[in-house]
């Protein structure tokens, strides 16, 4: 999404949960905790950090206790989480779009992002992300492969599109980002059911629709359920793949 009507739309529901987002947000913070572990290295050496889609700024409150030394500027398109991570001792929060940076050429000497790059164009965010970089890129994204298990059911459900590993090896190859390593990661995750995962993506800002009617009833949950149960007999439980992919520039 790059147009902005889309964007508006984006900060609109990401600032609409900005209050609730912590609660529900516990896939984002596995995703981080592998982040922390494959950037750890690298944080002891940077000076100066840039993250990138900032949400409520739980990268930086771990950056500034574990890393204080560090100088920290958020940005994010969705005016409430920019005015929660202002709040964050020793850290700077901007409102600016990620595919268009307000930052000199190598401004900063590390980039992070963590799944915010999927609701970009992911040429123009990657490529801010590098201009704007000394050194050290370390992002992530969700991508295509997500959900799959709730694809397969043929629901009629609409899911923004998620781009492919493919793609973003081609683009960061195009970008010419050297030491380039991609690594996709999925994390199983168990719901109660459907009705909880899609609350889940609403309180984290993530809107899905139906194709014929906007909202999802209490009768579409029931009917999506006997589908899932019925190719899944030995569970009572609805296990979902989240695909993670990290591109870095480091080993």
């Amino acid at each position: 999404m790059s147009s902005t009507q889309d964007k508006q739309h984006i900060a609109t529901n990401f600032s609409k949960q900005a209050e609730l987002y912590d609660q529900f947000a516990s896939i984002q913070k596995e995703v981080a905790a592998e982040l922390f572990l494959q950037g750890e290295k690298k944080f002891t050496k940077a000076k100066s950090v840039l993250d990138i889609g900032c949400g409520t700024g739980y990268l930086a409150k771990f950056l500034k206790i574990n890393y204080p030394h560090l100088a920290i500027t958020q940005i994010d398109i969705a005016d409430e989480m920019v005015k929660k991570c202002a709040k964050i001792p020793g850290t700077k929060a901007l409102l600016a779009d990620m595919e268009n940076l307000p930052f000199k050429d190598n401004e900063f000497n590390m980039s992070i992002s963590s799944l915010a790059l999927q609701w970009a164009d992911l040429t123009k965010a990657l490529t801010e992300a590098k201009r704007v970089t000394s050194d050290y890129l370390l992002l992530n994204c969700l991508t295509n492969n997500s959900f799959n298990e709730l694809k397969d059911l043929n629901s009629g459900i609409y899911l923004k599109p998620l781009p492919e590993v493919a793609e973003i090896k081609n683009i960061a190859d195009e970008l010419q980002i050297n030491n380039l390593i991609v690594k996709t990661v999925t994390l199983k995750k168990e719901y109660a059911s459907f009705q909880e995962f899609f609350k889940i993506l609403k309180n984290i800002g993530a809107v899905a629709t139906h194709k014929k009617s906007k909202y999802l009833g209490k009768n579409f949950f029931k009917d999506l359920e006997a589908k899932y149960f019925a190719t899944h007999p030995h569970t009572d439980k609805i296990l979902l793949s989240w695909e993670v992919t990290f591109i870095k520039n480091f080993s």
